[in-house]
């Protein structure tokens, strides 16, 4: 069988297809190759650009400008924020100054403040000083008046 001319042929033309099939593939590789060492090179090229672009860019200078522009504004905005910040950190303090305040506020109003506290006696005196009738057990009227703190009563009927 091995010496049959048949199978020999057989086998020659198989080794002739595989041998095709491999210069095809040795055709596309080689191409492929071609390709991404073509790129490679595309890629070195870019990164060389890239790092030198920073040293001879002329808009350098503008955005080292613009970088500071933005560093002052937001050291004014953190300024301005200060207090919002505050706030917002200790909210339980803010209350307790709030509840102070309004103490004190009303010690200096109703206590301390002494042309209050003079109104107030002096709306007392007032009230005081107006004539008041009641009714006696015996059914007759009388009108009890305050003087600087003397009490006198009168029969009205």
């Amino acid at each position: 069988m091995t010496d049959s001319s048949d199978y020999r042929l057989v086998l020659d033309s198989e080794f002739k297809r595989i041998h095709e099939t491999l210069g095809y593939i040795k055709e596309q590789t080689t191409k492929t190759n071609s390709r991404v060492t073509h790129l490679e090179d595309a890629v070195i090229e870019l990164r060389l650009a890239d790092s030198t672009h920073i040293i001879n860019c002329p808009l350098g200078i503008e955005v080292k400008n613009i970088k500071e522009g933005v560093k002052e504004n937001k050291d004014e905005i953190d300024k301005e924020l200060l207090e919002y910040k505050f706030f917002k950190k200790y909210p339980k303090m803010i209350l307790i100054i709030i509840a102070l305040i309004s103490l004190l506020s009303v010690y200096r109003t109703f206590i301390k403040d002494p042309s209050t506290k003079k109104d107030l006696t002096n709306e007392i005196r007032l009230q005081e000083s107006v004539p008041k009738t009641i009714r006696g057990v015996d059914g007759s009227l009388y009108m009890i008046i305050n003087n600087n703190g003397v009490t006198d009563t009168v029969k009205v009927r």
